[in-house]
């Protein structure tokens, strides 16, 4: 099996090369073992639905051979063919940004985030639409994050997404993370591009263990793959495997890499296929491809079809009409008057601050009627009437619990014991905490969570320059998912 995935995916791009001499789908050749990792760690892990993020590199191959993407719907990709319908009046993206949810012939379901080319940004996202599925809570879905060796090492948001993985507002119950290393960023070499020993040492700030495979040696890649996979069963922690390959060809099929790096070239060309190394050495036949072969004349002889138009209500045609239009909100005075009464009662027995005693007798002013409701409250009474009426709440932010002027206090401390009173756990499902001083990972976060969410995701940053930080999370997913992707967020920032 290990062979036959490794021609496949020689035969796959060799094909996609013969057929589209000119096109750019930045190939997985000379690390075709990565694919096998990717298979196996799936196969591995049990799970039932895999959530991933992922790279460029060998994206058409793992999407085909790993991810379970129909060759036709690729090779319709690869010529032009968008993958929305024109009538949708969506801008869709290149093939090799695209997303995919479908079914592996296993039985596993797979959705693959879409990214954009600043693609590091998209591992948050997919974690944070793990976590909306259930992953932490269900053993059956496992998160995968896919790397580069130069983008791993290079981009901050990297390290910021590990240092969210053990927090209980964001905890995936552990991430396989894959990191196909081919020892060149396009045309930079490793002593250019990092202070680290390794492109994983990024990994060690969460002391997440870091295994290192040799690409060429496919039953060394299967015994990584699985000891990752029973590692983060065992431990629900994250765990990365770094592959070690080497890129047959320049950054993209347009690129000259010999350039840059003739004598690391001069050693790749005098490399047979890995396919052949690996079936001398186990001292098996070629591997059968007729199969693989007859898919790929079919897919690419089929008319590059448009699919079917999905459902997308903010595309629709006349979506912007009921999109402004007025509609009529409010509680019941009883309703709300209920509601303050209950916000602004101190716990039982509880020794509150002076000056939080202080805040909860103004508040019950303000519920009797008999002083004006202030901002602060009036966001208390908003949550807790859509909790009241079933809504989930999934509320973060720095400092956002307390709130950064000392204005929100949805969270009470027993000043002798320190016992925490959570004030919006009594209306309904609140999750409410504090996020760390991170902008762009957690955007990234809670935009991938709230594109499955039922409820209401909001976050705040702390102050309004924050914003900036994560300006590439917010063009290109935040403003731009569903007209590229057709990600829907439900997202709110304050």
């Amino acid at each position: 099996r290990a062979l036959h995935l490794i021609a496949a995916a020689e035969r796959l791009e060799a094909d996609v090369k013969r057929r589209l001499p000119t096109t750019k789908t930045f190939g997985l050749s000379g690390a075709e073992g990565f694919v096998l990792l990717m298979d196996e760690a799936i196969r591995a892990s049990g799970a039932r639905r895999v959530v991933a993020g992922g790279m460029h590199r060998g994206r058409i191959t793992q999407m085909a051979l790993a991810l379970g993407k129909p060759l036709a719907r690729i090779a319709a990709e690869l010529r032009g063919a968008p993958d929305l319908p024109a009538t949708l009046g969506a801008a869709s993206d290149v093939p090799y940004h695209l997303g995919f949810e479908g079914v592996r012939e296993d039985g596993v379901e797979v959705w693959t985030a879409p990214h954009p080319s600043h693609l590091s940004i998209v591992g948050p996202v997919a974690l944070g639409r793990a976590r909306a599925e259930g992953a932490g809570r269900d053993p059956g879905v496992l998160p995968m994050i896919l790397h580069t060796d130069a983008a791993l090492a290079g981009q901050g948001v990297n390290m910021e997404m590990l240092q969210l993985s053990r927090l209980p507002g964001y905890s995936v119950g552990g991430t396989l993370h894959l990191l196909l290393d081919n020892q060149v960023g396009f045309t930079t070499d490793g002593a250019e591009a990092r202070s680290s020993r390794t492109a994983a040492d990024v990994a060690k700030i969460t002391e997440t263990p870091i295994l290192h495979v040799n690409g060429d040696a496919p039953e060394a890649i299967l015994l990584a793959a699985r000891a990752a996979a029973r590692w983060r069963a065992r431990w629900g922690e994250d765990i990365l495997v770094r592959l070690v390959a080497c890129r047959r060809r320049g950054h993209n099929e347009m690129d000259e890499a010999r350039f840059t790096q003739p004598r690391m070239y001069a050693a790749i060309d005098a490399l047979p296929p890995l396919s052949e190394r690996y079936a001398a050495s186990a001292g098996l036949p070629p591997a059968d491809l007729s199969a693989l072969q007859a898919e790929l004349d079919a897919a690419f002889a089929a008319p590059p079809a448009t699919p079917n138009a999905p459902e997308a209500p903010g595309l629709a045609e006349g979506a912007e009409a009921p999109l402004l239009a007025h509609h009529a909100t409010g509680v019941d005075l009883g309703e709300m008057q209920r509601l303050a009464r209950t916000l602004a009662q101190p716990p039982s027995g509880a020794r509150l601050h002076p000056k939080v005693q202080q805040v909860l007798a103004k508040r019950r002013r303000m519920a009797r009627g008999e002083a004006p409701v202030d901002w602060a409250f009036a966001e208390a009474l908003a949550f807790a009437s859509l909790l009241a009426e079933g809504h989930p709440l999934r509320f973060s932010g720095q400092d956002a619990v307390r709130g950064a002027f000392a204005q929100r206090h949805l969270r009470l401390h027993d000043q002798e014991t320190g016992a925490v009173h959570d004030t919006l756990r009594a209306f309904g499902e609140a999750e409410v905490f504090n996020s760390p001083l991170i902008e762009n990972a957690v955007v990234g976060f809670e935009y991938g969570l709230s594109t499955a969410f039922a409820g209401l995701d909001v976050w705040e940053a702390q102050f309004g320059d924050f914003l900036n930080v994560f300006q590439p999370m917010f063009d290109q997913f935040v403003t731009g998912g569903e007209d590229r992707w057709l990600l829907t967020s439900r997202l709110a920032m304050l």
